[in-house]
């Protein structure tokens, strides 16, 4: 495909972007090429990194485009918006594009050439103050908590959080090393390096498509965010523990609990959606482990299992505000009053988890949020309404498995032995982790 058809493609996925706000961008970019198998994969991952980039600036183009007084966009005003403003494409190259020649969308009209100076001219103007929510693409509801979480470091985490998160896997250390994946990758022709902090973390310096390597058919790895990692060996799951993940989902974290406890002792993995878990059997299978027994969240079967576990991770729901790198169409989807809602959630499943740890063993929190109300905020409740519980510090456990030494430059006074982590200062999504002991 040529440019100006990347682009007729581009308008017709904004078109369906706005038509269908509730659905997951990857989603809906997924069924759009697979309605359109004529399109290669090349074409594919030209097409999905424009898409990807104008949703990374969704707020700064509708408030230029309202600068500029047009209320109303049209799917070609907002591209001619993103490119403007956001790859600095030059004014001829665009109006190449719009040729309105074969696959090519239909010359730009007079507005749409007066749009484009006057974004031009925007973009000139340095006096221009464009508020700090447009800037970070952050909504304005949660610029308050951000604040509260980050201080004069706003601007700076907000920034880190539009750029494109890379690809991290886990090696499977139950069937090989980090150095045979990474041999194993670099005889393929995939460039990979050792993450900073996870000792069994690879990172790839571009995206792949990973099923079709030897590493992926045979188990050896697992696509798995560096903080996922670090969080999973947070855990300090041993051979022969009974270890309880009450929020399994498809099975992440499942399976590197798996290997820290080398295939040996009892992992139990709940969730309340039954697809998800059947797509962690799947990787189970895949991963070649033994001691994993899959089971939707059930109250009879929970009230059962009191004091039973050496260790209970909670992966808990969340706002995914740490998660902005990789879904920035999620952006636009939360509140302050949808975040209150999963406050609640949390606080049900730390006090539905409380007690099934046994004494002396440990109660884990963990969420991919930047959010206090989220993080810090559910720390302090825990501990205040859970006195048999003492907090365990998190940083000292994660700072004895990784290779570098993990710092932080924010104060955490609210909870001085939880750990965040975050984009701009770690390299990683967002992430918050906090354990605790059970003390009688």
């Amino acid at each position: 495909m040529i440019p100006s058809a990347h682009l007729a493609a581009l308008l017709e996925l904004v078109d369906e972007y706005r038509d269908n706000p509730d659905v997951p961008a990857d989603r809906l970019l997924q069924r759009y090429v697979k309605e359109r198998r004529f399109i290669g994969s090349k074409d594919r991952q030209e097409i999905s990194g424009q898409f990807f980039g104008f949703l990374r600036y969704q707020r700064r183009i509708a408030w230029h485009l309202q600068m500029a007084g047009v209320l109303h966009p049209t799917a070609r005003d907002i591209l001619i918006a993103y490119h403007i403003l956001s790859t600095k494409m030059a004014e001829q190259t665009l109006e190449t594009l719009f040729s309105g020649e074969r696959y090519a969308p239909p010359k730009l009209e007079r507005d749409e050439l007066k749009l484009l100076r006057a974004l031009k001219q925007q973009l000139g103007d340095e006096s221009l103050a464009v508020p700090l929510g447009v800037q970070g693409e952050c909504p304005d509801v949660l610029l308050p908590s951000l604040q509260q979480q980050f201080g004069e470091r706003l601007a700076t985490e907000l920034n880190a959080l539009q750029r494109s998160a890379p690809l991290d896997l886990r090696a499977n250390t139950l069937k090989a090393t980090r150095d045979e994946v990474m041999e194993s990758l670099l005889h393929s022709g995939v460039n990979a390096e050792a993450c900073t902090y996870s000792p069994v973390g690879i990172r790839l310096t571009k995206r792949i498509p990973l099923e079709t390597f030897a590493v992926f058919k045979n188990g050896w790895v697992e696509v798995q965010d560096e903080s996922s990692q670090l969080c999973a060996l947070a855990v300090d799951a041993k051979a022969g523990m009974a270890v309880l993940d009450l929020c399994a989902g498809a099975g992440g974290k499942t399976l590197a609990l798996v290997a820290t406890m080398q295939n040996k002792g009892r992992l139990v993995a709940c969730d309340v959606h039954d697809k998800r878990l059947e797509r962690a059997k799947l990787r189970l299978r895949r991963a070649g482990v033994d001691n994993t027994s899959l089971r939707l969240l059930d109250d009879q079967w929970l009230r059962r299992q009191k004091e039973k576990f050496d260790r209970v991770l909670i992966d808990a729901p969340c706002s995914g505000s740490g998660t902005w790198r990789r879904n920035p169409d999620a952006r636009t989807r939360y509140d302050m009053a949808s975040v209150a809602e999963l406050q609640q959630k949390q606080q049900e499943l730390l006090a539905l988890a409380a007690p099934l740890v046994k004494k002396g063993g440990r109660l884990i929190y963990s969420t991919c949020s930047l959010l206090p109300e989220e993080n810090q905020q559910q720390a302090v409740w825990f501990v205040e309404n859970f006195p048999n519980f003492k907090p365990v510090d998190v940083r000292e456990i994660v700072h004895s498995v990784a290779h570098t030494p993990l710092t932080t430059q924010m104060a955490n006074t609210l909870a001085p032995h939880s750990l965040q982590l975050t984009p701009a200062q770690h390299g990683t999504d967002g992430f918050f982790m906090a354990v605790w002991e059970r003390v009688t």
